[in-house]
């Protein structure tokens, strides 16, 4: 007796969930694109960036090789302080696992 109510129980509020999640999934399957069309759109994103960006960079003058510069700078600069905590994490897993 017990096991039919826990059934039926389960079996209504499995209903109620797909009545409320299939309107849902009706609306992200017809207004969102699919996975395959969004990568088509952030690659064309990308691309038209990549042609806007040598554009503006002749439009203002500033070299290539100054711009390499800068872009290594940065790269160096955000990229140092992490290799420093990695190294300092290492260590002291080192020197807890040491002991």
């Amino acid at each position: 007796m017990i096991r039919i109510i826990i059934n039926g129980l389960i079996s209504l509020i499995i209903g109620l969930v797909n009545t409320i999640l299939i309107p849902l999934d009706f609306v992200i399957g017809k207004y969102l694109p699919s996975l395959s069309e969004s990568f088509a759109l952030v690659n064309d994103f990308f691309e038209t960036i990549g042609n806007i960006v040598p554009f503006c960079l002749s439009y203002t003058g500033i070299r290539p090789e100054v711009l390499s510069i800068c872009v290594d700078l940065l790269v160096f600069i955000y990229t140092v302080p992490y290799l420093v905590h990695a190294i300092k994490l290492a260590i002291k897993w080192y020197n807890s696992l040491k002991l």
